[in-house]
């Protein structure tokens, strides 16, 4: 099983295409557990046929037990049967041909796999895939200001986070560094568990030459004068979410990050302005933005119990 590389796929209510997403994810890696957050619709039906897959296992939660816990599983299942890479997807993003096989061949050296924690691509945003991602990095002269890097090509080890979509994790530092934070349920799973390895040492890689396609949220576009403006239209929930654990990654990684927290406070305000001007159920998103930040500062965790 040395250097095997299996994947784990998490889904709630998937749409229609997602089997097609799937199929491409298992032609790339060597075994791929699906872990389904009790689904209600279409898929729902169709994951008792899923299990006759070769290299696929499927588990389904009795109920929405929320992002951060479906990876801790399907990590511990791929653990136990001796894979020391699992690469994780969300349920609406597929690898480019090849990726996988390019983000173990960014790990050339022993060092590497005892620095490395994980391995990233390059992200294209189907809806919009002439826009180029950009990965954050503190400013090589302010460390309390941020820049935001492309990397479309190449590797580079000076990143700050990325999402968890398309993330090759090593298995072998995962064990130092923890289990993803299950109590954060949604939202900023990706960015608490950079940021805690990052804080312990550990290098971030980004290999520009793995090619990732991803949909995050319900990204439309208006211009604003000459500027492009994509709002995600997350629904109130998810700003719940957003809302609350902004408040835990404040309080615990803004002093010890200062160039993240400059960098979140500005997309949060961004965030905010395009709710305002341009998403739908403005008064109800902002109800559950304040609600989230109150149980914040609170320190209440888990799901929203509505």
């Amino acid at each position: 099983m040395k250097d095997s590389v299996g994947g784990v796929i998490v889904t709630y209510n998937p749409s229609q295409d997602f089997l097609h997403r799937l199929a491409i994810v298992c032609k790339q890696v060597d075994s791929c557990v699906v872990i389904d957050n009790f689904s209600r619709n279409w898929f729902r039906n169709s994951l008792g046929d899923l299990k006759t897959t070769r290299n696929l296992q499927v588990i389904r939660n009795t109920s929405n037990e929320g992002i951060a816990t479906a990876l801790n599983q399907g990590i511990e299942v791929l653990f136990r049967q001796g894979f020391r890479w699992v690469v994780t997807f969300d349920q609406d993003s597929h690898p480019d041909s090849g990726m996988v096989h390019t983000l173990v061949a960014s790990i050339s050296s022993p060092t590497d796999k005892q620095k490395v924690f994980a391995v990233v691509p390059d992200v294209i945003e189907e809806s919009f895939p002439q826009h180029a991602t950009k990965f954050l990095k503190s400013h090589p002269h302010f460390p309390f200001l941020f820049e935001r890097v492309p990397c479309s090509a190449g590797t580079r080890d000076d990143c700050t986070l990325a999402i968890t979509s398309g993330m090759m994790i090593n298995l072998r530092t995962h064990e130092r560094i923890g289990p993803f934070r299950e109590e954060f349920f949604i939202d900023y799973v990706d960015t608490e568990y950079c940021l805690r390895a990052k804080s312990m040492g550990f290098v971030l890689r980004v290999c520009g030459d793995a090619k990732l396609y991803h949909n995050l949220g319900r990204k439309r576009e208006f211009a604003l004068g000459p500027v492009k403006v994509r709002p995600t239209f997350h629904d109130p929930v998810r700003r719940y979410y957003i809302s609350r654990n902004r408040i835990f990654m404040l309080n615990n990684f803004g002093c010890r990050f200062p160039h993240w927290l400059a960098y979140d406070l500005c997309a949060s305000s961004y965030s905010l302005f395009r709710v305002l001007l341009f998403e739908d159920k403005k008064l109800s998103k902002l109800f559950h933005s304040v609600l989230g930040s109150i149980h914040g500062i609170r320190g209440r965790t888990g799901p929203l119990r509505t």
